[in-house]
């Protein structure tokens, strides 16, 4: 209606103080808690020093094991203790099989566990390691759909007698 877009007499410009968003859920069910995340991310030796590297600067120069991080050094922040890379939390070490494990609760495959990885959690060679997990699981193998069969091309007939060879290669035989 018109009304409600009538141009306002002055500027709504409200004071903004600095407003701090958390994407950490207290309702969420889960075995990974952000205090823990937390507490390991400052023991870490790689992820404290990536801790360190955003609150501080990153250096010109860092370790092979620090290159991931370096190259999404503009897009790392520091939320509640925590290293995140936009939306999604930097797992520490010794907590990403506990993550892996609650991503695999329910057997849901490769794409699907990247899926929901992706969406909360980060790690150098996440998706290596979920194919890695899933391919050495039993049960998602068994569960995992069969690959589409080939369809059958029949030999078409030729025109005339020895017009078309089909030779079957056998060997070694005797070495031959």
């Amino acid at each position: 209606d018109g009304v409600s877009r009538l141009p306002l007499s002055r500027v709504w410009d409200p004071p903004m103080d600095n407003v701090e968003c958390y994407f950490f859920e207290d309702d969420v069910i889960t075995n990974v808690t952000h205090d823990m995340i937390r507490k390991r991310t400052s023991v870490d030796p790689v992820l404290s020093k990536v801790y360190r590297y955003c609150s501080t600067g990153w250096p010109k120069i860092v370790d092979s094991e620090l290159f991931p991080y370096k190259s999404r050094s503009d897009e790392l922040t520091l939320e509640q203790g925590c290293v995140l890379w936009g939306t999604r939390v930097i797992i520490p070490t010794d907590l990403q099989e506990m993550v892996l494990k609650e991503l695999h609760e329910t057997h849901p495959g490769s794409t699907r566990m990247k899926m929901l990885a992706r969406s909360f959690v980060w790690w150098p060679k996440l998706d290596a390691t979920i194919e890695d997990m899933v391919n050495s699981c039993v049960v998602c193998q068994s569960l995992r759909s069969d690959p589409p069969k080939a369809q059958v091309h029949p030999w078409t007939y030729p025109a005339h007698p020895w017009s078309r060879l089909h030779v079957d290669l056998a060997g070694p035989v005797d070495g031959k």
